[in-house]
């Protein structure tokens, strides 16, 4: 017999609960939960005890059955009339009952299983954005044979797969000082409860594998959910820290993965990376670190981790502001690109109505029109350039070369400083 099962429903039932748990979605399906589903419901029609029956014709089971095609609605109400047979009959134990969705051998079933509580499984109800809904786990809570204590992730909690982060490569991405205060609180409830063997923790983050996504995460070597990270277990409103603490731990492995010349490639986000790809495929072995919007603190953590040649690429957006000597580009901090655009324009000859439209410009690309249109692209460009460099060479001090490459979504490359020009001819050869 072929079994495929469509979806279950798993709904907790207590009689010594006020009401039962009703879950709103169909449970998620592993491989584990599917062959013990499947093995169930293949053992009950090959059973002895199986009875061939029918519903009385006036039965309001079979009429809801008939007309109801709302599964998870109508799992809930056989599970609803269950539960309140089993408050008349007290002998019936509590236990889960599985509502399942499933055919045999290609003919559709519904299977209605209550399932008693079995050894060694745990139920695991989440609240989510789309209802509540119920599962079975394994339940591998204690391990009274040692006092070992084990923490590991669960779902939504990110593997680490690149050397230079806290914890070894495999290793869930929960820091070390998490798992630290996991410890010492566990130790104390086992002292305080007499308890001498050991636990084993599996932290799970729900939605931590979607969220992750839109993190820095999988460009440094956590994959596949978020970090568990902390030093103290508050937490405290301000995140620039936290960013400046990932940018560290990517200088840290491109500090790792770099070679004699010590050549490094920042850029601020997405745009940078994607243009560096697509321009400078060559430069693939060189380790990149995405700096977000604190250029300047970058720039210290890599003439701290002893490179030699850097090279900057990013969007017209984001560099031009180096022009006035911005090193956090966050627009919040500041945002005078039009202002740069207007004044580097008047010293390169530009007219009151060329200043006073780049001035009111909406964007950077909007500025490259405006110059096209009077002329005055290429000096102005020049000039922020120059601009740009005596900037990065102030911030850096000398400790390593340092240029800049600009590019523009809309009117592509734009340029690169003069130190940035000669680093790249180095680095073809």
């Amino acid at each position: 017999m072929e079994v495929k099962i469509n979806q279950v429903v798993l709904h907790l039932l207590d009689p010594g609960a006020s009401e039962p748990v009703l879950s709103d979605r169909a449970m998620d399906m592993d491989a584990d939960l599917y062959e013990y589903y499947t093995a169930t419901l293949e053992r009950a029609f090959a059973s002895d005890e199986v009875k061939n029956c029918r519903f009385l014709p006036d039965s309001a089971f079979a009429a809801e059955m008939a007309q109801n095609q709302d599964f998870i609605d109508l799992s809930r109400r056989i599970a609803g009339v269950i539960f309140e047979q089993m408050l008349q009959y007290p002998a019936i134990p509590a236990g889960d009952l599985a509502v399942v969705d499933f055919t045999a051998d290609g003919v559709p079933f519904y299977g209605v299983l209550k399932l008693n509580y079995r050894p060694g499984y745990t139920h695991h109800t989440e609240l989510m954005g789309n209802g509540r809904f119920s599962s079975m786990v394994p339940q591998r809570t204690l391990l009274p044979g040692t006092p070992e204590i084990c923490i590991t992730g669960g779902a939504g909690v990110g593997r680490v797969t690149k050397p230079g982060l806290d914890q070894p490569v495999g290793q869930a991405a929960i820091n070390h000082v998490p798992r630290q205060m996991i410890t010492e609180a566990l130790r104390r409830e086992a002292e305080a409860a007499c308890y001498p063997g050991g636990f084993a923790v599996t932290i799970s983050i729900p939605g931590g594998e979607e969220v992750a996504r839109r993190t820095f995460n999988p460009h440094i070597g956590v994959e596949g959910g978020l970090s568990v990270l902390g030093t103290s277990g508050i937490v405290e409103p301000m995140s620039q820290q936290a960013i400046l603490d990932t940018i560290q731990l990517e200088m840290n492995q491109a500090a790792l993965r770099a070679k004699d010349h010590r050549r490094l490639i920042l850029a601020p986000g997405n745009y940078g990376l994607d243009y560096l790809h697509e321009t400078y495929p060559q430069f693939a072995d060189i380790p990149v670190v995405k700096t977000s919007n604190f250029i300047g603190d970058t720039l210290d953590m890599a003439a701290a981790a002893h490179f030699e040649q850097v090279l900057l690429v990013g969007h017209i957006g984001k560099l031009c502001k180096l022009a006035g000597g911005i090193m956090n580009t966050h627009s919040h901090t500041a945002d005078c690109r039009t202002e740069l655009f207007c004044t580097h324009a008047a010293l390169c000859g530009a007219d009151r109505e060329v200043c006073t439209a780049l001035y009111n410009a909406a964007t950077t690309d909007a500025c490259l029109v405006i110059l096209d249109t009077a002329g005055l692209r290429e000096p102005v460009l020049q000039s922020l350039l120059a601009a740009i460099q005596l900037h990065l060479d102030r911030r850096t001090g000398g400790a390593f070369r340092v240029g800049a490459v600009l590019f523009s979504n809309q009117h592509g490359p734009l340029g690169q400083t003069e130190t940035a020009a000669r680093l790249l001819d180095e680095w073809k050869e």
